[in-house]
């Protein structure tokens, strides 16, 4: 038995559309001075929040040590041992 000859390629299929309607392009000018502008926005935002922190720094709870360092209750003096007090 003989293989069947291959089968012939299908007609391509053609969309019909009525009326003569385009396809609307894409506006990339705007579409990037869109991204420029948010991108503006946003260096902005971040300059602005910068020197507002600059102004008036915030100290937050445990980011400075305590100058004052309170001694333990062993009583013990500096440089010596607890044993040595007694």
């Amino acid at each position: 038995m003989r293989p069947s000859p291959p089968a012939p390629p299908l007609p391509p299929v053609e969309i019909v559309i009525p009326g003569n309607h385009r396809v609307k392009k894409p506006n990339y000018q705007f579409e990037r001075r869109r991204r420029d502008l948010d991108k503006k926005a946003k260096k902005e935002e971040k300059r602005l929040r910068k020197l507002e922190k600059a102004a008036n720094p915030d100290p937050t709870p445990g980011s400075e040590p305590s100058a004052v360092e309170v001694p333990e209750a062993g009583g013990a003096v500096d440089g010596e041992s607890p044993a040595a007090v007694s």
